[in-house]
């Protein structure tokens, strides 16, 4: 899980009977999130529930599942706790690394410091993007409205062969990126002037 906003765990308490073997994973600063989060919802018309902490991932762990390996980064700014994953896909003989980015709004933001690390979780992402050695150049993100991934697996379904795969798009994560980091600017300058 990416953090602890109801959108993005709010249905593990629904998973969990369904799939007793699975092992739902987030940073302890996640899972602290989620359950603050689940109890202020207690006052609310839609209050919803959160399971108990289970495995506590951090910045550089390896999760391996299969054949593929999971690798965690933990990238802070829309939530304290906010975590990506990297990972491994494949499209017929080749092999992309992608990324699933935690959160990318500034919805949630307090003060100066948390947007400072979003921006330095942008700048860290960034980097992965222009890597010479296995760059991210896929971003399976958990909102697709946020960089058009419902139109490029459209794209997907009438792509002929030889094409490249339209999901593999560095270019267009580096855009994106530019564009949430320039907001975050701007948000930066505007916590500033209220004095937080």
């Amino acid at each position: 899980m990416t953090h602890g906003h109801f959108d993005h765990v709010g249905g593990a308490v629904k998973l969990r009977p369904l799939l007793p073997n699975a092992k739902f994973v987030m940073t302890q600063t996640g899972w602290n999130e989620a359950a603050e989060s689940a109890k202020e919802s207690e006052a609310t018309p839609r209050p919803w529930s959160m399971i108990p902490q289970n495995v506590v991932t951090k910045d550089g762990d390896a999760i391996s599942l299969g054949d593929n390996t999971f690798r965690v980064l933990e990238t802070p700014g829309h939530t304290l706790g906010t975590v990506s994953y990297t990972f491994d896909v494949k499209d017929g003989s080749n092999t992309y690394r992608a990324i699933t980015i935690g959160g990318l709004g500034l919805n949630a933001i307090k003060d100066s410091n948390q947007v400072n690390s979003y921006i330095a979780s942008v700048d860290r992402i960034s980097a992965l993007v222009k890597l010479t050695n296995k760059p991210v150049t896929v971003h399976l993100t958990t909102h697709p409205f946020s960089n058009g991934l419902t139109e490029a697996r459209d794209r997907l379904a009438t792509r002929k062969p030889g094409e490249i795969n339209p999901l593999v798009d560095p270019d267009g994560l580096l855009k994106q990126l530019a564009s949430l980091r320039a907001s975050a600017e701007q948000r930066l300058e505007a916590e500033r002037e209220a004095g937080r």
